[in-house]
């Protein structure tokens, strides 16, 4: 018998370097596995956390706005996991470590300039993992605890230096902290807590008083008292910052679960924290003792998993992160100043309840664990559909006992994670890997298959308990089932994807990541290919490494737009990928664009002078050739190189000379290759500080509808009443907030190709940097077999678009042009019958269209009247169609969500969003699409 272990991509690389191929990462803005790590600076302005998806973000203390993502070189399974991260006191460098650098036979920290996001340094030849980092109050030393019996090293900040270690611990060392006067104390597995001096000589080492495994220790602020949380227990003690004597136990009532490893003292040393896996009233509180820790306990309940550290922030606050993956900070009453925790589906307690249609292409799962918040994903539909009131009997559920197969000791509850059995097979002992978990089974249609689903890996096993295969899934195995023909797996992981694998040999053929706002997801291949929902181009992407010593790259599928989005492919893929090969992998480090940073600004510039000189350095990570770079400012193009690129392996700088509008900028650097791949934005905010412009922008209205078709197949209802409709109401409610005001309406018989063609000309040039452009389309749109979009003209012949339909790049590269800000409001999706096509088809795929024209190199805000496959709906009785009566309501004012007399952007999108899926009873659904930028108002009310 031959035993398979398969990984997901091949990421060979040379000897001692990390992997060269590009790896898939989810990429959603805040962390998408469970935060490690907490740290912040002396004044307390910002945070850094690490997390187990593999990496590290910086965070403003005050308002929850991140500032940076920081990504090391990672590689397979757990290699580039962060357990800990450490701030220096001036809040210039963070340092990391956890399960890294693991390549070259040994391990290592990182070191990062978090304004630059810079790895500066990398501190190799760790002869174990680091699992936690402290630097000393004067930022003169920085800590490092080592796995196994290795001990501590200290390091001189100066020069990195070994300036100390002790290696006499008999486990692990796990937690430290610094006093003000530079002691140092730590806590190991071993059970003991040492006390260090500050030039490294041990003063006292003791075990602690109430358990086995100290873990988390603070120093109060004036280093006399040194709180000990454990691991073994909800435990918590106070010593002599001293001498390590134990001088009291907080009030632990009630505390009677799980343990309280992690414990934090307020600024002024008044307050005592403590948090962990202690469970009350279904959350994972932290809790408080006021009188230096003497006094009554209070728990705030602030988490549904593990509260995994805390650090004190200046005013009594206190900042947390959680397994959840939350990140937060509470006032001094416990209440919640900010809290980041992304809608990512929490698959815990699906196992039994996890659905899946005959064929594999739905999928029935829910977002919040023990099956809160329902939610169904159609492959073919391409439908995302919270709370789903459909019968769900055509869907199976996970077979988990089947004739002649018995299967013992792998339903582990997730409630308990201390919770070990030993699943069997049969009779047969199924042999785990030391701390790993059975939590998920599925048994084959023909009872000839078990698979079984751990913390750590997916196993196919026969009835006799031997292993077909293995692969290591990017996250715990949840919940599994298998297709009615056993041709096909299907996984949810605790990274909050779901993943299909081959029965066959385990070798993966399509992932799902969805949001659980129920609007965004994404689905990709092991080779790049994807599709993806209006804004779901952005939720994964490919991490670069650029060797052991250079901060990583990432880059989001949508940058490879060009190349890999293939929904015919990917709709059929889970009937193509099942042959007697596993589907083939594609080269992908040879498409990576490269990779783009501003040089002359240090992340934002202060500027009185409109022109600036930009100095920006590409760093080779192909051999493709650039043949442009777009530089934009806040979406909008203000400069442009041309010509062929082509670098070498050391880079190129190059400079470019923009103007800026007399206002606050966000500027991006883009590079493009021949092939239409683009690099991710290089971005540096300029602050305007000379003279403000009292000006009002002037507005430009292009609005196109088009229900007379010379075609009378192709005639419509209410497409021209809804583009008259969409500019009386922009006209009467621009007020004050517009100067002049210039219209171009085509109606009908008027939208020639020929006048549509000179209609976008005028609105590519007329407006100027500081104008605004509006434009509405309504009537067909179809894509041809390719997959290219046309909207169609009033004298359009439906056999041959591509002589008389308007070609969508034609549409782009006017939109893309216009030096103003530009809102696009597109209803051209219709039924594909009026096509010869299936009448349940969508005759265009609007999200393709969205995705493009907001991308950072186009800029474009788009409103769209529906997704997915659906089609856009008008009925006599709305006398619009239904977007566009929604739309018209809005601008009108009930777009005004918080009475402030301003419809924006945000507002608007959630008002047509929501009136829409009411109107059609959830056959439509809007969508916009929004570049990176602050909200803007589109209409005054006032």
């Amino acid at each position: 018998m031959v035993l398979l272990i398969v990984s997901v991509m091949p990421t060979g690389s040379p000897a001692g370097e990390p992997p060269v191929q590009p790896q898939v990462r989810v990429e959603i803005g805040p962390h998408s596995a469970p935060i490690n790590g907490v740290a912040t600076d002396a004044a307390g302005k910002r945070l850094a956390t690490v997390s187990f998806d593999k990496t590290l973000r910086i965070w403003s203390a005050e308002t929850g706005e991140l500032i940076r993502i920081l990504r090391p070189p990672i590689g397979d399974g757990d290699e580039g996991a962060m357990y800990t991260v450490a701030l220096s006191p001036d809040g210039k460098t963070v340092a990391a470590s956890g399960w890294t650098g693991s390549w070259d036979g040994t391990w290592s920290a990182y070191l990062f300039n978090t304004e630059t996001g810079v790895l500066t340094r990398r501190i190799d030849q760790l002869p174990e993992r680091c699992v936690n980092l402290a630097f000393s109050s004067d930022g003169k030393r920085l800590a490092a605890a080592l796995k196994g019996k290795h001990g501590i090293r200290v390091y001189d900040t100066a020069n990195f230096e070994l300036a100390w270690e002790d290696r006499d611990y008999d486990d692990d060392a796990v937690w430290m902290d610094y006093a003000s006067d530079g002691r140092l104390v730590v806590t190991s597995l071993d059970g003991k807590i040492r006390l260090y001096g500050r030039g490294g000589k041990r003063v006292a080492k003791k075990p602690g008083k109430l358990g086995v495994s100290p873990y988390g220790v603070k120093f109060s602020p004036d280093g006399m008292k040194i709180a000990v949380g454990y691991l073994d227990g909800p435990k918590v003690e106070v010593l002599s910052g001293d001498t390590l004597e134990h001088l009291f136990q907080p009030n632990l009532r009630g505390a009677d679960n799980g343990f309280l490893q992690q414990v934090a003292w307020s600024r002024d040393g008044n307050t005592l924290f403590a948090g962990g896996s202690y469970e009350r009233g279904g959350k994972t509180p932290i809790r408080r003792w006021d009188k230096t820790g003497k006094g009554r306990p209070k728990d705030y309940p602030i988490a549904s998993k593990r509260v995994m550290h805390m650090v004190a922030l200046p005013d009594g606050r206190l900042a947390y992160v959680a397994a959840d993956p939350a990140i937060g900070v509470l006032d001094t009453r416990g209440k919640t100043i900010f809290e980041q925790r992304p809608e990512v589906g929490d698959f815990r307690g699906l196992a039994d309840s996890f659905g899946v249609s005959a064929d594999g292409g739905t999928v029935a799962f829910s977002f919040a664990p023990w099956g809160e918040q329902p939610a169904r994903f159609s492959l073919a539909r391409r439908e995302l559909i919270l709370d789903p009131e459909d019968d769900h009997t055509a869907l199976r559920l996970p077979r988990l006992e089947a004739p002649g197969v018995t299967v013992e000791g792998w339903n582990n509850d997730l409630r308990d994670w201390g919770q070990r059995e030993t699943p069997t097979v049969n009779g047969h002992k199924i042999t785990l890997k030391p701390h790993e978990t059975a939590m998920s089974l599925a048994i084959s249609s023909d009872a000839e298959a078990v698979v079984l689903g751990t913390g750590w890996r997916i196993i196919r096993l026969d009835k006799a308990g031997k292993t077909i295969w293995e692969t290591i899934p990017p996250g715990e195995a949840l919940a599994l089932n298998v297709t009615a023909d056993d041709k096909i797996l299907v996984a949810a992981l605790g990274d909050g994807t779901i993943r299909w694998y081959r029965m066959k040999d385990g070798s993966e053929i399509l992932a799902l990541f969805a949001m659980g706002d129920g609007k965004r997801w994404v689905t990709w291949t092991p080779h790049g290919d994807y599709v993806a929902s209006a804004e779901g181009d952005t939720l994964v992407g490919w991490h670069v490494n650029r060797g052991k010593t250079k901060s990583s790259a990432f880059h989001a599928v949508a940058r490879f737009r060009e190349l890999h989005y293939q929904p015919k492919a990917i709709s059929h893929i889970l009937a193509t990928a099942t042959g007697a090969t596993a589907p083939q992998t594609r080269d992908m480090a040879a498409l990576v664009p490269p990779h783009v940073t501003v040089l002359s600004h240090r992340g934002v510039e202060e500027f009185n002078d409109r022109n600036v000189t930009v100095h920006f350095r590409l760093d080779h990570a192909s051999s493709r050739k650039v043949t442009r770079i777009h530089v934009r400012a806040n979406g909008r193009p203000v400069g442009e190189i041309e010509g062929e690129i082509e670098l070498t392996k050391r880079g190129m700088e190059e400079t470019v000379d923009i103007e800026l509008p007399p206002r606050n900028a966000i500027v991006e650097v883009i590079a493009e290759t021949a092939d239409g791949v683009t690099s991710e934005p290089a971005r540096v905010q300029f602050i305007w500080k000379g003279e403000k412009t009292s000006a009002a922008p002037k507005l430009y209205i292009l609005a196109i509808g088009i229900s007379e078709y010379r075609a009378k197949s192709l005639r419509l209802g209410l497409a021209a009443k809804d583009a008259r409709d969409f500019q009386n109401v922009i006209r009467k409610r621009a007020g004050p907030q517009y100067g002049e005001i210039s219209v171009k309406a085509l109606s009908n018989g008027e939208a020639t190709l020929t006048a549509v063609r000179d209609a976008l000309s005028w609105i590519a040039a007329a407006p100027g940097p500081e104008d605004i452009a509006m434009v509405f389309l309504a009537g067909h749109g179809v894509d041809d077999e390719q997959g290219r979009y046309y909207f169609v003209p009033q004298d359009a012949d439906p056999n041959a678009m591509a002589e008389t339909g308007l070609p969508y790049e034609e549409l782009r590269n006017a939109l893309s042009s216009v030096r103003g800000r530009v809102f696009f409001f597109i209803d051209t999706c219709k039924s594909g019958a009026v096509w010869g096509r299936d009448a349940s088809e969508p005759s265009i795929d609007v999200g393709r269209v969205l995705n493009d024209l907001k991308s950072p190199e186009h800029g474009v805000v788009v409103f769209a009247s529906s997704t997915g496959k659906q089609f856009s709906l008008e009925k006599p009785d709305w006398r619009n169609g239904a977007f566009t009566k929604a739309l018209v309501e809005g601008l009108n004012g009930k777009a005004d969500l918080f009475g402030e007399g301003a419809v924006t952007v945000a507002s608007l999108d959630a008002y047509i969003s929501n009136r829409v899926t009411k109107l059609t009873g959830g056959r439509q659904t809007p969508a916009t699409g929004k570049p990176v930028g602050p909200d803007f108002t589109l209409v005054s009310l006032r």
